[in-house]
């Protein structure tokens, strides 16, 4: 009988195999840890990529994604797009000022055409087709005309150019105004215009123009009283809501279809069952760029029927 003791080599599989299983789990561990954190760190960067872009898609052109000391492959993409969208700055900048240039050189001869034309009819005497051709003609210069101020107006206010005219504006009393202004207007029209009252007086103050809040809410009562039935109910309203001043001009006519509501703010645009009314196409334009200028933004919504137009406006009360 001859006996091996196997002691000293079933210690040395433990041992072996406690080492091995120990180290795969630090090295599974450890895996999985950094796994996790790049992943979550590369999440994180490319959330921060979609949001840059989701503000550039909504028109912040000036928008740049940020870069990073590392120079990964999100960087160097990161770094393309924002040259992509320094050349898009730029040509829209240059379409835009091409726009304005052109509303501003031809501002004077149509303005001197109307004068002409105010002339002629005037001199035209008893000769009633003659007038009704030279009056006709009279309205779509003046047509022409109040488009080019409308460019004009809207280029002025998305640099930034009022400012300096900010003061505090209390929408309760500038809604007041423009009802007194406004309802006549509408009674003739076949359309009923109401003022509802103030929820919150002290609330309902904003720091901005006032000149160029008035010109918003006529742009948006005339958008309601000329895109509605006879017989159609126009319900204005200011107040405050969750600390931020509002105002609201609401209407129980055809409404805008969902898929529009977006694009009825781009200059020109108008439905397709609009395009047989008076307008440029340029109101909801208009009252967009003075909402930004105030840090504001406009929503609509769906009355059914009807459409029902909320200007936000932010907390801050001074510049």
């Amino acid at each position: 009988m001859i006996g091996v003791n196997y002691d000293d080599t079933n210690r040395l599989r433990r041992i072996a195999l406690l080492s091995f299983g120990w180290a795969t789990a630090v090295v599974l561990g450890a895996g999985l840890g950094g796994g996790a954190l790049l992943a979550f760190r590369t999440r994180r960067r490319i959330a921060t990529l979609s949001a840059t872009m989701k503000l550039v898609g909504a028109g912040q052109l000036g928008t740049r994604l940020p870069v990073s000391a590392r120079q990964d492959d999100l960087d160097v993409l990161a770094t393309e797009v924002n040259v992509s969208l320094k050349q898009l700055e730029a040509s829209v900048a240059a379409m835009k000022q091409v726009t304005t240039d052109i509303a501003h050189d031809l501002k004077t001869p149509i303005g001197r055409l109307c004068l002409t034309l105010e002339d002629a009819i005037d001199k035209s005497g008893s000769d009633t087709a003659a007038r009704l051709r030279l009056e006709g003609a009279l309205a779509e210069v003046l047509q022409i005309s109040s488009t080019f101020e409308a460019l004009l107006r809207i280029s002025q206010i998305e640099a930034g150019a009022r400012r300096g005219r900010f003061g505090l504006v209390s929408l309760e009393l500038l809604l007041g105004e423009m009802y007194e202004i406004h309802e006549p207007i509408a009674d003739e029209a076949g359309k009923q215009l109401s003022l509802l009252p103030g929820g919150d007086r002290g609330g309902s103050e904003v720091w901005g123009d006032e000149d160029l809040l008035r010109q918003m809410c006529a742009n948006l009562i005339a958008n309601a009283i000329r895109h509605t039935q006879k017989g159609a109910i126009i319900r204005l309203a200011s107040g405050c809501h969750q600390g931020r001043p509002f105002l609201m001009v609401a209407d129980n006519g055809p409404g805008i279809p969902e898929a529009e509501r977006t694009k009825v703010f781009k200059r020109f645009y108008r439905l397709e069952k609009s395009r047989t009314t008076e307008g440029t196409g340029l109101g909801l334009s208009l009252v967009k760029a003075v909402a930004d200028l105030h840090g504001g933004h406009v929503i609509l919504t769906d009355r059914a029927p009807g459409l029902a137009v909320r200007v936000v406006f932010p907390t801050k009360l001074h510049a």
